[in-house]
């Protein structure tokens, strides 16, 4: 959906996936991100990314994605 130009209702999306339990919880938070930031909303995408901590392969994607989105 982000690619296709939809990422606000991406975010809706995934924010009602997140609610469930998810086995890559982690990833959809990245997904999330990148769903706010393609849609112009970088404090939320910023928001989003900084709740992956763990792993740490994880955490610096989510980590390189804030730098984007500054």
């Amino acid at each position: 959906m982000i690619g296709e130009g939809k990422a606000k209702d991406a975010i809706g999306v995934i924010q009602n996936g997140l609610k469930k339990p998810l086995k890559d919880a982690n990833n959809a938070q990245l997904r999330l991100g990148q769903a706010y930031l393609a849609a112009g909303q970088k404090a939320e995408a910023k928001a989003a990314f900084s709740k992956v901590k763990t792993p740490e392969k994880d955490a610096t994607v989510a980590h390189l994605w804030t730098l984007a989105a500054r």
